[in-house]
């Protein structure tokens, strides 16, 4: 499935590329699930059919969420690019690190952040650190507002711990618009209605401990 979609470049992408992807990773799903058809009721069938029209509907994210470490001062740093000539009037991001082992997890508080606007052909570093950051799954929730456009794009994706135990060895990718060897990552499509600006006034934004059968702030 992640081999379909990563086949569309959005710096280049045209909307009958998106289509065709979006072809073939339907017709991969019905094949899939092609047991369930003859239960219209079937909960397989229906979660079959949800997950399959949300695939079609998906269109590429235009941005792209770049990662590189640096073996000279063990330090990385996330960005977020956009190769495109469209600006963004606003980016807007919530963060949470996570750690965990078989007996607790353990939560950082909440980081909310507007950046202000995204130029076209530019980039922000959302999160720059040294190496012992990654022993964090650090997950961000990011909103980001076209030109003249009251919804944004909602988008989620989080950084690898320990950086995939990659190194500088893992950058390996050709980050647009910094023109440097780096990672891009895996950016998701957030459902829902709801705004990080929305979510922000009800949800707790203190971190936490659970052990296990239990939390404690």
């Amino acid at each position: 499935m992640k081999k379909l979609i990563a086949m569309i470049d959005p710096r280049t992408a045209t909307e009958t590329d998106y289509q065709k992807a979006a072809r073939l990773v339907d017709e991969t799903l019905r094949s899939q699930w092609a047991a369930a058809v003859d239960d219209p009721t079937d909960p397989d069938e229906l979660a079959a059919n949800t997950y399959a029209k949300a695939i079609k509907d998906y269109k590429a994210p235009s941005l792209v969420v770049g990662f590189d470490m640096k073996e000279s001062d063990l330090s990385y740093r996330a960005y977020l690019i956009n190769p495109t000539k469209d600006r963004y009037s606003r980016i807007v991001t919530l963060s949470v690190g996570f750690s965990g082992d078989d007996d607790s997890l353990s939560e950082t508080s909440k980081s909310f952040k507007d950046w202000g606007p995204l130029e076209p052909n530019s980039y922000l570093v959302l999160e720059e650190s040294d190496w012992d950051g990654l022993d964090w799954v650090i997950c961000f929730d990011l909103d980001a507002y076209r030109e003249n456009s009251p919804d944004p794009e909602k988008y989620t994706f989080h950084l690898p711990k320990y950086g995939g135990f990659q190194g500088e060895e893992g950058n390996t990718d050709d980050l647009p618009v910094l023109n440097i060897k780096g990672r891009i990552l895996e950016l998701g499509i957030r459902t829902g209605a709801e705004t990080i600006e929305q979510a922000v006034k009800h949800i707790n934004m203190k971190g936490g401990y659970y052990p296990m059968g239990g939390y404690k702030d």
